[in-house]
C-alpha cells in the first residue's frame, strides 16, 4: 500500500482477517465462490481507493464498507484495535483475511508498470505473511485466496495513496470468505496472523472485531 506510514497503516488493516484453512462450523456463503470473491474483492479495493480520506476507512470514515447487494466488508487501519459493524438482518459479511494491492502509481513494494507486474507485485507481497487465523464465535472459517482483475481506478482529490488525481490500474491479492448472513444478536470474529509484512517488518496481531445483527428486517 501506500508508502510511509500510510502504508504501515495499511498493512494492519489488510491483514485486519488473516484466516487458517480449515473449515468446521461456521461456512462461505458460496460452494465454488472464486469469480465472486475475486470481483468482490475487486469491488472493495476501488471502493477503498478511490473515496477521499474524510470518507476513507484508511482516513476518518467508518470501517464497516457496504459494498452493495447486502454485503459489509469490516475493513481499516484496525492492526490490534477492535471494531464494530453493525448490520441489518440478511447481511453477508465479506472478510478479508490478508490482502495487498499494487498500482501504477505507487512505490515498491507497491508499484507494478503493467497487469503482469501488477500481479507479481502483489503476489510477492503477500509470501511473508505465514500464520493466519479467523474464528466466528469460537469456530474456524474457511478462506479463498483469489486475486482480482485488473481494477480500473480514478483516483480522486485527497486520495489515500497522497497522490494527485489521475487515472491508475491496480491487482490485488488476498484471502478472503464470504460469511453467510449471520442470526440477529452479537457475533465475534477474531483474527490472528504473524509473519513478515512487505516491509521485512515482523507482525503478530490479534484482532477482534463484533458484528452485531439487528433484529427485524
Amino acid at each position: 500500500m501506500q508508502k510511509g506510514s500510510i502504508v504501515r497503516r495499511l498493512i494492519s488493516a489488510l491483514l485486519a482477517t488473516f484466516v487458517f484453512s480449515c473449515v468446521i462450523g461456521v461456512q462461505p456463503a458460496t460452494a465454488k465462490p472464486d469469480r465472486k470473491l475475486q470481483t468482490t474483492l475487486a469491488e472493495l479495493w476501488k471502493t477503498i481507493l478511490e473515496t477521499p480520506k474524510p470518507d476513507n476507512p484508511f482516513g476518518t470514515g467508518d470501517s464497516c464498507v457496504e459494498l452493495g447487494s447486502r454485503v459489509v466488508a469490516p475493513f481499516g487501519p484496525l492492526g490490534d484495535e477492535p471494531t464494530t459493524c453493525t448490520v441489518r438482518p440478511g447481511t453477508k459479511i465479506f472478510v478479508t483475511a490478508v490482502s495487498w494491492e499494487c498500482s501504477t502509481v505507487e512505490t515498491p513494494p507497491s508499484y507494478g508498470a503493467d497487469e503482469a507486474q501488477l500481479r507479481a507485485c502483489a503476489r510477492e507481497a503477500v509470501k511473508g505473511f505465514t500464520s493466519r487465523s479467523i474464528t466466528v464465535d469460537g469456530r474456524p472459517v474457511e478462506v479463498t485466496r483469489v486475486e482480482t482483475p485488473l481494477i480500473p481506478l480514478d483516483l480522486p482529490v485527497d486520495n489515500i495513496l497522497e497522490v494527485s488525481p489521475q487515472p491508475a490500474l491496480s491487482v490485488g491479492v488476498g484471502w478472503v470468505a464470504l460469511l453467510k448472513p449471520l442470526p440477529p444478536g452479537t457475533h465475534r470474529v477474531v483474527i490472528r496472523y504473524s509473519g513478515t509484512d512487505p516491509f521485512g517488518k515482523p507482525v503478530n496481531v490479534t484482532n477482534p472485531t463484533t458484528i452485531i445483527v439487528k433484529r427485524g428486517r
